[in-house]
């Protein structure tokens, strides 16, 4: 037969040879982290931005690029003191996206429709997943990601370094967080400054190298934002 002894054992042989030399590379990771003063440093700053997220600490965690799932959050959409956002807290319902399906009346009605509209519901949610999502939004495929990353890396790098930009984490109504960078011009002294200016980028954009230097340019505030799934924006 195809899985006998005589098989199993140099397939088990390589499997050993490989989580050997996975698990000394994590070791020699860990290792090269723990002498390292830069990295105890980035350590220290995160878990005190962690426990008490002030200007002050966000100033010196903004020095270093890390995950962004790491990130602690900077605004949450529940902060919003205002009365219909106050009713959006006890239910999605006022979110157009989230709205659920209007429902037909009488209970045989309904179970006998959600039973004729399952096979379309299986297919439209296994489409939308898998290559609809990403032919609509092909900013978020990983292989474009992959490949434009060091521009990204690149264009986030001047807009802090240039520009003073201010990069945060919101966390949306349906639990995306969102990665954002503010440039605040209002201190600078020109009338454009005054201006808050929020780019929206295209299906296949980023705020890193999308339109945000042409207000920049012009001497306007900017916010910039990455859809869920582009970028360091979760999905």
């Amino acid at each position: 037969g195809y899985i006998c002894s005589s098989k199993l054992v140099p397939v088990s042989q390589y499997l050993g040879t490989a989580l050997v030399c996975l698990v000394g590379v994590v070791c020699l990771r860990g290792y090269e982290r723990w002498k390292n003063a830069d990295y105890h440093h980035f350590i220290a700053t995160l878990e005190e931005a962690r426990r008490s997220l002030t200007p002050e600490n966000k100033k010196k965690l903004r020095c270093f690029n890390f995950d962004f799932s790491y990130w602690p959050l900077d605004f949450s959409w529940t902060e919003v003191s205002n009365p219909y956002v106050s009713q959006l807290k006890l239910s999605k319902a006022g979110v157009s996206l989230l709205k659920p399906e209007p429902r037909t009346r009488g209970a045989a009605d309904g179970v006998l429709s959600s039973v004729r509209s399952l096979p379309c519901h299986i297919i439209s949610f296994l489409v939308t997943h898998s290559v609809g999502r990403r032919m609509v939004y092909p900013g978020s495929v990983m292989l474009l990601q992959k490949a434009m990353w060091p521009m990204l890396l690149q264009g986030q790098a001047k807009l802090v370094e240039e520009y003073d930009g201010q990069r945060n984490k919101l966390l949306a109504c349906d639990g995306n967080h969102i990665d954002t960078m503010f440039v605040d011009r209002r201190r600078a002294g020109g009338r454009n400054g005054q201006t808050l200016v929020i780019c929206c980028e295209g299906n296949a954009g980023y705020y890193e190298i999308g339109c945000m230097n042409t207000p920049l340019e012009g001497g306007y505030s900017v916010l910039g934002w990455n859809h869920p799934g582009f970028g360091c924006s979760t999905v």
